[in-house]
């Protein structure tokens, strides 16, 4: 993604879900976000769309991920994973999984 300009959200969520909490499938999960240095985000975004898309991120299960967004802000760049499921356990997996 072009990290230079600011506003520029990318989601990619599952075909059946849509990237919104009033969704089946998000209306009872979370979501993580964290905060990105510019110089980096292009890195962690290719490696969570990666492990997104190969249903390969190192969690208890996998299933329980809806999508993921990228997005620019003016100062900072954001990533949100969101899942199905809202625990502790769940966000704390995720979370791990990202740093």
């Amino acid at each position: 993604p072009e990290v230079s300009r600011h506003g520029i959200e990318i989601m990619i969520f599952k075909s059946s879900v849509k990237p919104m909490w009033e969704d089946e499938s998000n209306k009872n999960g979370g979501k993580v976000t964290i905060k990105v240095k510019k110089e980096y985000s292009n890195l962690v975004w290719d490696e969570i769309v990666y492990r997104f898309i190969g249903n390969n991120f190192p969690l208890t299960n996998n299933s329980d991920l809806n999508g993921i967004i990228f997005s620019v802000k003016r100062d900072s760049i954001f990533i949100q994973v969101w899942f199905k499921n809202f625990s502790t356990n769940s966000m704390n997996e995720i979370t791990a999984s990202i740093k």
